[in-house]
């Protein structure tokens, strides 16, 4: 017989399978873990002195500048400035001809104009009527004639669609399906053309021309391919090329960029304080300052499409960057939400590696942190610290070092320290204080009679080559017997009893699941306590006294303990079966 076991992880889709032989195989004693060498450590952390480097009196013209504070990558300003387009005002020339119509038949007008004036070949629809009244102050080109008239026929709901040279006066309804294919940005009447935009994504102009576009004139936007496809009358046309032009223009050549490193204060605070100051809601310049602190470069990226907005943001940086006037050690309550503070506390302490124990405390216990780091050494090394950083809080241990006390009744950590040292406690803590994941176990425990093909075990009968299928398209998934089917989107337990089944007999004891945390074991265990008789004793000089015998209560069945992990890679997990 044999005990097949299975484990499935909630977050991932991952089976495990391990066979306990019970006739067949013989246990392997379990061989406990060697002991782990003990380390001692010194109650007084030490620093030892960093020689400074020599550098020859020859190579001091040559050392490298130190790196500027504040970068600054002007912009051109204008580039990012929409320019309005042009409108053609009363300075055109005067042409030869004259256009009077005052409440004239639709069709009589367009007779006139198209087949008159213009001598091209034209058509009007029948449901085409009404009346057009058209009247020029002066003479006019040519050239402007089929424009004035597409206007005066647009009021009466009418659009002229070329098509094959052939001139179609229809309803303007009905203008788009006459048009066949693509118009010439400068052709005449009612057509359909691609605007292809540079600078812009497509949806964004979409909103920014929907205000001036007539009704309908977007006809489709082509995200993928960044253009616009603009239906209308020529005119109508014309004019959303013109806003398209305005807005249409490199607002990346146009920004002004700066890259702000701080001294005192680090960039993500910096960038708070910054915008309360230049993007407050209500102020007439928020959205034109951006600010993107970069926290591992302790860096802070300022955006402009104004170069003279940078001057002022650096100016208050000089006035903000100032170092802090520490009020002395001062008493700090962090709440943990899913740590516990006895873990975290425990933590810190083995980081900082502080020698020495503080005073007891009912509260929970008390962890002496370090005093801060003296910038004189920092500045004789030549490596300062740019922000408050885990180096800050320095690795010498002083009289009035900073503490830690675990409040376990609330979960909560007390901390006694200046600014600067809370500053990178409490940075580690919001990194360490997250939610565990959570797996879920499931265990399958079987007996499976090694016999027949099994005799060598479950994993040598799977992995001998004794599972055979095949794909189709069209065949449907049936049961068959003597076999098994497979299936997605099941439990891989139900797949190996199912195969098992068919050569052997399987008799199912339990299936337990257990919902664990990451990294935390899991102790699952089948069966019952049964006595044990331990000790035996019975008088040698009483003839009739009774036997006394010592029982205890043991665990018996499958004791299984799983210690899963999610990495990088994935899951990892830690098995140890015992029976």
């Amino acid at each position: 017989m044999g005990k097949l076991l299975d484990f499935a992880s909630l977050r991932q889709g991952v089976t495990f399978v391990l066979v306990l032989s019970l006739g067949a195989c013989a246990d392997t004693p379990l061989v406990p873990a060697p002991p782990q060498p003990v380390v001692m450590r010194s109650p007084q952390p030490t620093i030892s002195p960093v020689p400074l480097p020599v550098v020859p009196l020859s190579d001091t013209s040559t050392a490298a500048p130190a790196a500027p504070r504040t970068r600054i990558y002007p912009g051109d300003d204008g580039a990012a400035v929409p320019r309005p387009a042009r409108i053609s005002g009363g300075t055109r020339p005067e042409g030869d001809v004259v256009l009077d119509f005052v409440d004239v038949e639709l069709k009589d007008v367009v007779r006139a104009v198209l087949g008159d004036i213009l001598h091209v070949s034209f058509a009007v629809d029948p449901s085409v009527t009404g009346r057009v009244t058209l009247q020029v102050t002066r003479p006019i080109a040519r050239d402007d004639v089929l424009p004035a008239l597409e206007a005066a026929l647009k009021v009466n709901g009418v659009a002229i669609v070329l098509a094959d040279g052939l001139y179609s006066v229809v309803p303007l309804g009905d203008a788009q399906r006459r048009v066949e294919g693509l118009s010439d940005t400068s052709g005449p009447g009612y057509g359909v053309e691609i605007a292809p935009l540079r600078y812009i994504a497509a949806p964004e102009m979409q909103k920014l021309l929907e205000p001036f576009a007539p009704a309908g004139g977007i006809l489709r936007v082509d995200a993928a391919r960044n253009i616009l496809f603009l239906v209308g009358t020529a005119q109508d046309r014309r004019a959303m090329r013109d806003t398209i032009a305005t807005f249409d223009v490199d607002w990346l050549a146009g920004m002004s960029y700066a890259l702000i490193r701080p001294k005192n204060i680090d960039a993500v605070s910096l960038a708070t304080e910054l915008k309360g100051i230049f993007a407050d809601e209500g102020s007439p310049i928020t959205g034109l300052v951006r600010f993107i602190p970069i926290a591992r470069l302790n860096t802070l990226l300022v955006a402009s499409p104004r170069r003279a907005y940078l001057d002022q943001v650096t100016t208050w940086v000089d006035r903000l960057d100032l170092p802090v006037i520490d009020p002395g050690r001062q008493i700090h309550y962090y709440r943990l939400q899913n740590a516990k503070a006895a873990d975290i506390a425990a933590t810190l302490g083995g980081l900082f590696k502080v020698a020495g124990n503080g005073p007891a405390s009912a509260a929970g216990s008390v962890l002496p942190m370090p005093a801060p780091y003296d910038s004189t050494d920092a500045a004789m090394s030549g490596m300062a610290p740019s922000a408050p950083s885990i180096a800050s809080l320095g690795t010498r241990d002083t009289a009035g070092g900073s503490q830690i006390v675990t409040d376990d009744a609330n979960n909560a950590l007390i901390i006694r320290a200046d600014a600067s040292e809370y500053q990178a406690i409490e940075a580690i803590i919001r990194e360490m204080d997250v939610e565990p994941d959570q797996v879920l176990i499931q265990v399958t425990i079987a007996e499976v009679s090694l016999t027949g093909e099994l005799r060598y075990g479950v994993e040598w009968f799977f992995s001998n080559d004794h599972v055979a299928g095949s794909l189709s398209r069209t065949a449907a998934v049936a049961p068959q017997f003597p076999g098994f089917n497979f299936s997605y989107l099941i439990d891989s337990t139900k797949v190996v009893i199912s195969a098992l089944e068919v050569v052997t007999d399987v008799n199912v004891v339990s299936s337990p699941k257990l919902l664990t945390l990451d990294n935390k074991p899991a102790t699952l265990q089948v069966g019952d306590e049964v006595p044990v008789v331990t000790q035996t004793a019975v008088s040698v000089i009483d003839p009739d006294a009774p036997v006394v015998n010592a029982v205890e209560m043991r665990d018996t069945g499958i004791l299984m303990t799983v210690t899963p992990g999610f990495r990088r890679a994935g899951l990892s997990y830690s098995i140890l079966p015992r029976r």
